[in-house]
């Protein structure tokens, strides 16, 4: 839970993005980042919350694979923290994780019209 703590605020996310994404400005804000166990069957689950401006694509599948990475132990907070940096590189961050299982809850749409979801 700490290293999901690390992605709170604004942060450049170019780490945390597509190749091929091609955007100009790489950086978002994000608000939530939380973990949950969730309980189905015999099986546990994590539910992972993130809430945010705008995001690049890919970057929740991404954010979500490198904090598993940080639970399997193979990435530490202080690697989140420096993948959250202009200097940040695609390949120190996790995986890209499958998109099955990954759910659009809520889409705000700000009063200039700004998507927030």
């Amino acid at each position: 839970e700490g290293a999901s703590k690390e992605f709170i605020g604004a942060h450049d996310f170019r780490a945390f993005r597509a190749t091929g994404d091609v955007r100009e400005t790489t950086v978002r804000t994000l608000t939530e980042v939380s973990i949950e166990e969730a309980f189905g069957g015999h099986d546990s689950l994590l539910a992972i919350y993130v809430t945010g401006d705008a995001f690049l694509k890919n970057m929740v599948r991404i954010i979500v694979g490198t904090l598993l990475d940080v639970g399997r132990g193979r990435l530490t907070s202080a690697d989140v923290r420096a993948l959250l940096t202009e200097e940040g590189q695609r390949k120190h961050a996790g995986e890209t994780a499958p998109p099955q299982g990954l759910t659009l809850l809520h889409v705000h749409l700000g009063r200039n019209g700004a998507n927030r979801v």
